[in-house]
C-alpha cells in the first residue's frame, strides 16, 4: 500500500487549469453575439479587444512572458509563447465566433466575440 502525502503541486495545476477552463466556458456562455466581430485577449495583465478586419500581430504580456498573437484574413493565432510545450501553437487558428484558444501556462486567452450567430445542427440534422 501506498503513501499518500497529499496534494501535490500538480494536484494544484490541474484544479486552476479546471478553474480557468470553467471560467472560459462561462464567459463564453454570456459573451455578446451581435455587431462586428471581435477577438477578445485576456492575461494577467489585462483584457484586449481588437477589431478583426484588419491584419496585425500583438505581443500580449503573460505569466512566463509575452504571447504573439496574429490576427489575419479573418482569423487568430497564437504564433509564438514561451510555454514548454507549445499545444497553443500547434493548434492552429480559430476563426468562427465563440472558438477560442489558449496557452494555460503562460495564462493568456483569446476568443472571437459578435458577429452573426452560427447556425448549428442538432444530433437528428434539422
Amino acid at each position: 500500500m501506498k503513501n499518500r502525502k497529499g496534494i501535490t503541486i500538480s494536484d494544484i495545476l490541474i484544479l486552476i487549469a479546471g478553474l480557468f477552463v470553467f471560467v472560459l466556458s462561462l464567459s463564453l456562455l454570456n459573451s455578446d453575439t451581435g455587431g462586428e466581430r471581435r477577438i477578445v485577449i485576456e492575461s494577467p495583465e489585462g483584457t484586449w479587444l481588437y477589431g478583426m478586419e484588419a491584419d496585425r500581430t500583438i505581443s500580449i504580456p503573460g505569466k512566463l512572458g509575452p504571447s504573439v498573437i496574429r490576427i489575419s484574413e479573418d482569423s487568430a493565432a497564437i504564433i509564438y509563447s514561451p510555454c514548454p510545450n507549445q499545444t497553443c501553437i500547434t493548434a492552429g487558428a480559430i476563426s468562427k465566433t465563440g472558438s477560442w484558444a489558449a496557452c494555460l501556462p503562460n495564462r493568456v486567452m483569446l476568443k472571437i466575440e459578435g458577429g452573426p450567430e452560427e447556425e448549428t445542427i442538432d444530433a437528428m440534422g434539422y
